[in-house]
This record gives C-alpha cells, structure tokens and sequence, in this order.
C-alpha cells in the first residue's frame, strides 16, 4: 500500500523526529494509526480502563507524586536524542518525583 502525505503532514512528522519523539517517519504513522484505533474502539471495557487509569493519577496527585511538566518534556527531548545517538535511554528508578515550582 502507499500511502501521500500533504506537506503539512510530512513536516509535522519531521518536526515530532526532529524533537526526538520518533526515530522514522514509520513509527510517527504507527504511533498515528494506534491513536485512530483506540479512538474507533470506545467500547465499555476501554472507557473502564481510561476511567481507572483517571483515578491512579488523580490518587498519585493527592499523594503528591507529580512531574514538573516542563521538567518531563526535558527528559523525553533528552531521551529522544539519545535514542536519535544511539544512546540507552533508561528509566529513572523512581516513576513520580514531587513537584518543583
């Protein structure tokens, strides 16, 4: 199958590349395709699962364990040149760090 971009859609993907969020322009598309899926599949079972997942993070936020915004796009901006580098791309140890303000 092919499949042609418009030019707004190839630049996006060189611009979402280009910030590290994928290293092809395959992956973008995928990544994409997954959103559409899951967006097409609104089924009781997914929306319990979303609203679970709405009620961890709403848990975790009263516990105070939350990421600066601006801190966790730094990270993935240096994880995706890393990966970009060839470099491994690990985890922190700990999933939520406190706020900073």
């Amino acid at each position: 199958m092919t499949i042609s971009l418009t030019p707004a859609q190839k630049a996006l993907i060189q611009q979402l590349m280009d910030d590290g969020m994928f290293a092809a322009p395959d992956e973008a598309v995928g990544a994409a395709l997954d959103l559409l899926r899951e967006r097409t599949q609104s089924s009781p079972a997914n929306v319990e699962r979303l609203n679970q997942k709405i009620d961890m993070g709403m848990s975790q936020l009263a516990r105070g364990e939350v990421v600066d915004a601006e801190e966790a796009f730094a990270e993935l901006h240096e994880q995706g040149r890393r990966r970009r580098e060839g470099v491994s791309c690990e985890q922190p140890s700990s999933p939520t760090r406190p706020a900073t303000t």
